[in-house]
């Protein structure tokens, strides 16, 4: 009777199930027949995917080898739950993708107390009601640190430690000054808001972001842009950005109610910092959307596809020349 472990393994950028033994050859044979098992070379062990399947088809194929032990495949599996509970893919916003972070190889080894420090730290920003992308963006840097940690609670660092990794981050990681700014704002949030600590930051100095000039296209270079776009919906998008400098999750957010041509405005509803606004309409902008409407009949929100009654009051016959 053999003695079988199952372990979790980060391999080419997948989690896996390392299948661990002592040799013997009818064993051996047996592993190699496992649906979707390989070979890693590099870690001298044979895995398959961690899936379930994967996972069902290992023990009932090895049942009658011996034992086998998945309690550090287990453990793996509920820390994995909790740092997997942090994350904001359901977080949604308007125009807003999030998408999991590839974090992967080394969340999943934090301490105890750094996997509770993660967990009341999203949650305090969910309290707070930060946007999607903050959140996302605050978790990500937060877990930067933890992941270096280890097994050192991080709300024990003092502030002199935390200077020293701000100069690892930005000497050894390589992180740039719009990075730096974003960490330093995730740690201050966690030792201020999480912890109450006052004015916990205030010695450790920012790096200057450069001033950098904005690279802006000419009347041609834009006239050519346009006329390469054939499809109408992507040019309203295109020229709406351009014309009232929206952000891409604001256009994505636009709804039809939100354009007054009568006034000639846009309002921009909770935008950047949950703050409301209102932009200029363009009379050329105008003529863009309506001919956009009248084509791809949109809804409330113009990524929709049925007629709203609010389109009405925008229907008007397009002027000709923007689309040819």
């Amino acid at each position: 009777m053999f003695a079988i472990v199952l372990k979790p393994l980060y391999h080419r950028g997948q989690e896996s199930i390392a299948i661990m033994f002592d040799y013997g050859k009818e064993l051996n044979l047996a592993v190699r027949k496992l649906p979707g098992v390989r070979w890693s070379q590099t870690n001298k062990v044979w895995y398959v995917p961690l899936i379930r399947e994967a996972y069902e088809n290992v023990m009932s194929g090895l049942a009658l080898f011996g034992s086998i032990d998945t309690s550090c495949l287990q453990r793996y599996l509920k820390k994995r739950k909790v740092v997997r509970a942090t994350e904001t893919v359901s977080l949604q916003g308007p125009g807003i993708m999030m998408q999991r972070p590839v974090e992967q190889k080394t969340a999943w080894k934090l301490s105890k107390e750094n996997l509770e420090a993660l967990y009341r730290f999203v949650e305090q920003l969910k309290l707070k009601a930060y946007s999607p992308s903050t959140l996302k963006t605050y978790r990500n840097e937060f877990l930067q640190l933890l992941q270096l940690l280890k097994n050192k609670p991080v709300f024990t660092l003092t502030q002199d430690e935390l200077r020293r990794y701000m100069v690892y981050a930005i000497e050894k990681q390589g992180i740039k000054e719009n990075t730096a700014h974003s960490r330093l704002n995730a740690l201050k949030f966690y030792f201020e808001q999480v912890l109450r600590k006052e004015k916990f930051f205030w010695e450790i100095p920012r790096p200057k972001k450069p001033l950098k000039l904005p690279q802006v296209l000419g009347e041609d270079e834009l006239g050519k842009l346009f006329k390469a776009l054939g499809n109408i919906k992507h040019k309203a998008m295109l020229y709406t950005a351009y014309s009232a400098g929206l952000r891409v999750s604001e256009i994505a957010a636009l709804k039809i109610k939100h354009i007054d041509s009568s006034r000639m405005q846009i309002f921009i509803e909770e935008a950047k910092g949950k703050k409301d606004r209102y932009v200029a309409l363009s009379p050329v902008l105008l003529d863009i959307l309506r001919a956009y409407i009248k084509k791809y009949r949109p809804g409330q929100r113009f990524i929709s596809l049925s007629l709203s009654k609010q389109a009405r009051h925008i229907l008007p016959e397009p002027s000709s020349g923007y689309f040819n």
